[in-house]
């Protein structure tokens, strides 16, 4: 069995957005050292992007998850 999880992020700032996301390893420390990571890469990206004269704000609709499961080769 393969145990996979992935966190989206999405940086909206100054009508510029990026998007990243992070593998999550169960470690605390060292999935918050990854999340922190991201977020400053998206940060810094954000500043050489160009506003988004389309970008609708998200609005605040909780949390979602996604689960996917398969039988890889009939395993």
């Amino acid at each position: 069995m393969v145990d996979d999880a992935t966190l989206g992020l999405k940086f909206i700032a100054n009508k510029r957005n990026c998007e990243g996301s992070i593998t999550v390893s169960g470690n605390h420390d060292i999935d918050m050292a990854r999340g922190a990571t991201e977020i400053q890469r998206m940060r810094s990206e954000a500043q050489d992007i160009l506003e988004d004269p389309f970008l609708v704000m998200p609005t605040n609709t909780g949390s979602s998850r996604e689960v996917k499961e398969a039988s890889i080769l009939g395993i």
